[in-house]
């Protein structure tokens, strides 16, 4: 998939299971600068910021169970999210079934 996003468009917040079209995710920033954020079920955060106009195309593997998104820092980026199969909506889980799973591993 080929995306286009603009300036403070956010895109993600969300993770995936491990499953064979996302183990792992593979994400391509081709053009423009993103500030890329990341969560695992311990809670440990982490940020980087990429910028594909300077250094050329970036790529960011993410591993499954990672919540994860970025937030666009440049007027335009591109990039490219690859998939081994056809994309499944359903195979998207959002912050709240995250923070379920983080609580689940606390028991």
């Amino acid at each position: 998939m080929i995306a286009r996003r603009f300036a403070s468009d956010e895109v993600g917040n969300h993770f995936h299971p491990r499953m064979p079209n996302k183990d792992p995710e593979r994400f391509l920033l081709i053009s423009g600068t993103v500030k890329f954020w990341f969560e695992d079920v311990h809670g440990l955060n982490r940020t980087m910021d990429l910028d594909a106009d300077i250094s050329g195309p970036v790529e960011v593997i993410i591993p499954p169970y990672l919540i994860h998104g970025i937030i666009v820092q440049s007027p335009v980026a591109w990039f490219l999210e690859q998939q081994a199969e056809s994309f499944d909506p359903a195979a998207n889980y959002s912050r709240e079934e995250f923070n379920l799973l983080k609580e689940s591993l606390k028991k």
